[in-house]
């Protein structure tokens, strides 16, 4: 059989786990993975039993154990059965919703999720009423965070009931005590930390479209009474819903935004990794340029460079340009090319002319042996 532990992030389940160990002597799974240092820390206290990670859940409902689950997930991304019992521990919306935006920033990395992200529901697990709501279309056993803490043996018989287990006599750690072990992970427990941190506007995101759950679930009395008047009337309900569509609209334009400024960052990086190259390739062509400059200041450094440049200036002074000297040197050369181009061709005349005539000039005598049956030449024979 599988029990359900089920809630919206942060509403506790850790610290209910907690109470399941120490009154019960429970233990209790979690289909996310606990191999993090968090899970290192509280090993002893939550009494962990690590699933496998290829579980099958049919095969854990048939055994005869009971297996107690975490789970975070919507209704809609669960697989239950007819057979599977629910506990559901339900927290203050506000104060859960400002919790997971904090657990996010330390624990995930993500430093760009706001509230209001977490209040719209954009994270895997949707928004605070929307869990809740899902939640409710199923059986199961509702336990209040802020009742665990301020008298767990009362909750406690609650579950005793439900799940038909009997309790030990174990002292249950206070929320203070797990603080000490992980300050980051059991940040406050606090039931009223969000006055200091929900603004107006966050306020209305939450009302508006958690108003039924709260009510639902006797959080009620934690309204400010101005706002549950006003909630009342239709023209200020119409308000709260039009400014929550317009700052729903803005969000969704700043997430756009974040996007196109995530995209320009990427383009940005291309063009930096694009001009890392470009000054590499400059700086090679720069290293070849100063070897050539280096090959060159070897070949003007040499004794036969300085002797070319002298025999030039001797030519210059003997030879003037536009004199009678260099004209006549001029039309020597010219003359000497000719020559040379004349005895080519005379050579190339000679020579395919002996080796088309070379048979002429050596004619040998052929001798016929009428009687044989080959006809033989002199060095051939056919």
């Amino acid at each position: 059989m599988i029990v359900w532990l089920a809630s919206y992030p942060r509403s506790g389940n850790t610290f209910f786990r907690i109470v399941l160990k120490s009154v019960f002597g429970l233990k209790t799974s979690s289909i996310y993975e606990e191999r993090d240092e968090n899970a290192k820390k509280l090993s002893n206290v939550v009494n962990y039993e690590i699933l496998p990670q290829d579980v099958n859940f049919d095969v854990l409902r048939k055994s005869k154990k009971t297996y107690y689950i975490k789970t975070h997930e919507l209704v809609d991304n669960m697989d239950l059965c007819d057979g599977d019992k629910v506990v559901y521990l339900v927290r203050d919306g506000r104060e859960s919703s400002l919790s997971f935006v904090k657990y996010l920033k330390d624990f995930s990395g993500k430093d760009d999720n706001t509230l209001e992200d977490v209040l719209y529901g954009y994270t895997p697990f949707g928004s605070w009423s929307e869990h809740v709501r899902q939640w409710d279309s199923i059986d199961k056993l509702v336990i209040k965070f802020e009742n665990l803490i301020d008298d767990p043996v009362k909750e406690s018989k609650k579950i005793e009931k439900y799940l038909d287990i009997k309790s030990l006599d174990t002292e249950i750690p206070t929320f203070e005590q797990l603080h000490k072990i992980n300050p980051k992970f059991f940040r406050s427990g606090k039931k009223d930390s969000w006055k200091k941190s929900f603004s107006e506007t966050e306020q209305m995101i939450f009302w508006s479209s958690s108003f039924e759950e709260m009510l639902k679930l006797n959080y009620v009395d934690k309204i400010p009474k101005e706002l549950l008047e006003s909630l009342y009337k239709e023209k200020i309900l119409e308000n709260y819903s039009l400014i929550v569509d317009e700052n729903k609209k803005k969000h969704e334009r700043n997430n756009s935004l974040k996007d196109e400024l995530g995209v320009s960052i990427q383009q940005l990086q291309t063009t930096q990794q694009q001009l890392q190259t470009t000054q590499q390739q400059l700086q090679e062509e720069k290293q070849k340029i100063i070897a050539k400059r280096e090959q060159l200041n070897v070949v003007y450094g040499s004794r036969e460079y300085r002797a070319g440049l002298k025999f030039q200036k001797i030519f210059k002074i003997l030879f003037p340009i536009n004199s009678l000297r260099r004209r006549g040197l001029i039309k020597c050369i010219n003359c000497v090319k000719k020559c040379v181009r004349l005895l080519k061709g005379v050579k190339t005349f000679f020579y395919i002319f002996l080796k088309s005539n070379y048979y002429k000039f050596n004619k040998k005598n052929r001798n016929i042996n009428l009687k044989a049956k080959k006809i033989v030449y002199v060095g051939h024979s056919y």
